[in-house]
């Protein structure tokens, strides 16, 4: 599904829309960087942008891919609105909603990008970097099963901070795999 999103070179125009893949974004304020799946630029008369080597004025909007469906929880949306936070930042802008395209349902989801969820960004940004600067790694919480999907899992090993489990029985499991 992240054939075409991952490559940079992978650039199109179609219209009054481009359609820039696997951008690099950043925000020094809450001290975040990534990559934006795809940022569409839309031809807009006002408060828009303007771009190098191309005429007019023009509007972000951020597209985040997933495979799955939408979530019951906001985890998606928040990506999404640190993903925004940062090409604003980047490009003096403002982005008042993105959209996430889910492969399990084919289907694109608007996501406003109110301040409740840049309270949660600039609130999860700030515990990150006391994390950080404290040299912790934060305890998996045990109610999600989404430990697998996390960039921290090889990290973390959080069936090692469960009470019940035995370490010999970690270390033979890891070995027959």
């Amino acid at each position: 599904m992240h054939e075409r999103v991952d490559n940079p070179s992978f650039f199109e125009s179609r219209g009054d829309i481009l359609i820039a893949r696997s951008v690099p974004i950043a925000s020094y304020k809450l001290g975040l960087y990534g990559f934006s799946d795809v940022i569409e630029f839309h031809a807009v008369k006002n408060n828009g942008i303007i771009l190098p080597e191309r005429s007019g004025l023009w509007k972000p909007i951020p597209i985040e891919y997933k495979r799955g469906k939408p979530k019951v929880k906001e985890f998606d949306e928040v990506q999404l609105c640190a993903q925004a936070i940062c090409i604003e930042e980047m490009l003096g802008c403002e982005i008042y909603y993105g959209y996430f395209f889910y492969g399990q349902t084919r289907h694109r989801h608007k996501v406003l990008l109110n301040e409740t969820l840049r309270d949660i960004v600039k609130n999860l940004s700030c515990q990150m970097h006391k994390l950080f600067n404290e040299k912790r790694i934060p305890e998996p919480d045990r109610k999600l099963q989404n430990c697998r999907n996390c960039s921290l899992f090889d990290i973390c090993v959080p069936k090692l901070k469960r009470k019940k489990f035995k370490i010999d029985l970690y270390i033979n499991q890891f070995i027959e795999e």
